[in-house]
C-alpha cells in the first residue's frame, strides 16, 4: 500500500511528534516544580514559592484566591479584597510614581488591604563576623600600599555612616507617601527572632522566625508596629483611606518551606486580614499574561475547529501517501487480456462493441439506435428510405456493401428532413 520513499517520510514523521512529545513532557515537568519562576511567587511548588498559601486560601474558600498578570493601576479594589505583593525588593525598583500613585488612590477610595512583603537584596544580607573579618583582609590586600591614610580614613567613614538603605533625598514616591524607609544596623548582633510588640493581640504569636536584616523607619505616627526585631520595626500597618496597609521586611514566612517548618495560622490570618477575595500579583515578578493563539482558541472554545482542521490534514497527507489503484499483477491469469494502457473513451467503446455485436449486424444495431431519436429531425418518408437501404445492405453479406451504405445514407442525412 506504501511505496519505500513513503514509508520514511511516515517514519520521519511518527518520531518528529514523538520528539516533540518527549520535549513538551520535560518542560512541563519544569512548570510543575515551579522552579522556572522567580522566588515567591504562587506558581512556584519548591521551598522558595508561594503556592502552599495560594493553595490553602482556595481550599478554605473556593476562588478566594486569584494571581494577577496585570499591571498595579489596574487593579480594582473594594472591602473584600487583599493585594498581595510578596518577595519585594529593598531597593527602588517597585516604587514607580506613576502606578504606585494610582495603587494607593484606588485603595484609599475603595477599601481593601495592600501587604507588602519585602526579601533583602544580596548586597543588604550582612556576613558573619568571621566572614566580615576575611572580607576586611581581602580588602586590605587588594588596596594599593601607596594610598594616602587621609583618603582611607574617610573612605571607612563613609562606610561606618551608611546603616540606611535610603538616602534622606532619595525616598522614591511611594515610600514617602506612606512615610517610612529601609533601615538596617551592622553594629548589633545577628537575631534568629522576631518579639511581639508590646499590646498586639494573643492570636499572634509571641516570637516568628526572622531571616532578614532590615528592619523600618517609621516617619508617620499612623504606622502601628507589630514585631520587632533588634528592637526595630518589622511588621508594621497602618490605615490608609478606607483601606489599610501592612507590611513585612521578610517574606519568609509566607513560603512554602514556612508553612511547613514554621506555620503561624494566625499571623498568616492577620496579613491575609478580614477579605474573601486574595490577589497574589505576580506582575512585579515579571509575570505578564500575553495571550496567544491557544489562549484565544481555549477562550472561546475552538477546540473542535483545530481537531477538524487536523483531522483534514492527516486525510490530505495520508490521501497523497497512499495508493488506491489496484496493483498490476506481473504474471497475469490465463485468459485475460492485459489491460490496454494509452486509449481513450471512444476507442474503449469500440472495442467493447467489437466483443458484442456481430459483424453483419452492426448497421442494423445502429439505425435501431439511430431511429429512436431521428423522428423529430427527420421526415417519415426519410426514415423508410434509410430502413430500406440498412435491410439491403444486411441481405448483401460482403463488409464493403455495409461500408458503402453506410456513406449514402450519412450523405442521405445531409439533405435534411426533405423527401
Amino acid at each position: 500500500m506504501f511505496s519505500p520513499s513513503r514509508r520514511l517520510i511516515w517514519i520521519a514523521v511518527l518520531c518528529s511528534v514523538l520528539f516533540m512529545a518527549g520535549l513538551t513532557r520535560l518542560f512541563l515537568l519544569r512548570f510543575e516544580a515551579g522552579n522556572v519562576y522567580p522566588p515567591y511567587s504562587s506558581l512556584r511548588t519548591d521551598p522558595l514559592g508561594t503556592r502552599a498559601l495560594f493553595e490553602s486560601l482556595n481550599r478554605l474558600n473556593a476562588g478566594s484566591a486569584s494571581r494577577n498578570h496585570r499591571p498595579l493601576d489596574q487593579i480594582s479594589f473594594d472591602t473584600n479584597t487583599t493585594l498581595m505583593i510578596i518577595g519585594l525588593g529593598d531597593d527602588a525598583s517597585f516604587w514607580d510614581r506613576k502606578t504606585v500613585d494610582t495603587l494607593l488612590q484606588n485603595l484609599a477610595r475603595s477599601g481593601g488591604r495592600l501587604v507588602l512583603a519585602f526579601t533583602p537584596s544580596s548586597r543588604t544580607r550582612p556576613a558573619s563576623h568571621e566572614g566580615k573579618a576575611a572580607q576586611e583582609d581581602d580588602q586590605a590586600e587588594d588596596k594599593p600600599k601607596n594610598q594616602d591614610p587621609i583618603e582611607e580614613f574617610v573612605e571607612e567613614e563613609q562606610q561606618d555612616d551608611e546603616p540606611c538603605l535610603c538616602d534622606e533625598g532619595d525616598l522614591p514616591f511611594g515610600m514617602a507617601a506612606l512615610g517610612f524607609r529601609f533601615r538596617r544596623d551592622w553594629d548589633e548582633p545577628m537575631e534568629d527572632m522576631a518579639v511581639r510588640f508590646y499590646g498586639q493581640p494573643d492570636f499572634l504569636p509571641r516570637a516568628i522566625p526572622w531571616r532578614s536584616p532590615v528592619a523600618f523607619e517609621l516617619r508617620d505616627n499612623s504606622w502601628e508596629t507589630i514585631f520587632t526585631w533588634q528592637e526595630q520595626p518589622v511588621v508594621v500597618q497602618r490605615p490608609w483611606g478606607r483601606g489599610t496597609v501592612a507590611m513585612s521586611t521578610d517574606s519568609y514566612l509566607l513560603s512554602n518551606e514556612a508553612l511547613r517548618n514554621h506555620r503561624f495560622a494566625g499571623l498568616l490570618a492577620w496579613l491575609v486580614g478580614p477579605g474573601q477575595n486574595a490577589i497574589f500579583d505576580e506582575f512585579h515578578q515579571g509575570l505578564v499574561k500575553q495571550p496567544g493563539m491557544a489562549a484565544l482558541a481555549r477562550q472561546y472554545r475552538l477546540h473542535g475547529v483545530f481537531a477538524a482542521l487536523l483531522a483534514v490534514a492527516m486525510l490530505f497527507i495520508w490521501r497523497q501517501s497512499a495508493v488506491f489503484v489496484p496493483v498490476v499483477r506481473s504474471e497475469l491469469e490465463p485468459g485475460h487480456a492485459p489491460p490496454a494502457a494509452g486509449r481513450d473513451t471512444s476507442q474503449g467503446l469500440v472495442h467493447l462493441a467489437r466483443q458484442h455485436i456481430d459483424t453483419k449486424g452492426v448497421l442494423t444495431v445502429c439505425f435501431q439506435a439511430w431511429k429512436i431519436q431521428a423522428g423529430q429531425r427527420v421526415s417519415l418518408s426519410r426514415i423508410g428510405e434509410v430502413d430500406n437501404m440498412v435491410q439491403q445492405a444486411v441481405a448483401d453479406a460482403r463488409k464493403e456493401v455495409q461500408v458503402q451504405t453506410y456513406k449514402e445514407i450519412c450523405e442521405l442525412l445531409k439533405r435534411g428532413k426533405r423527401p
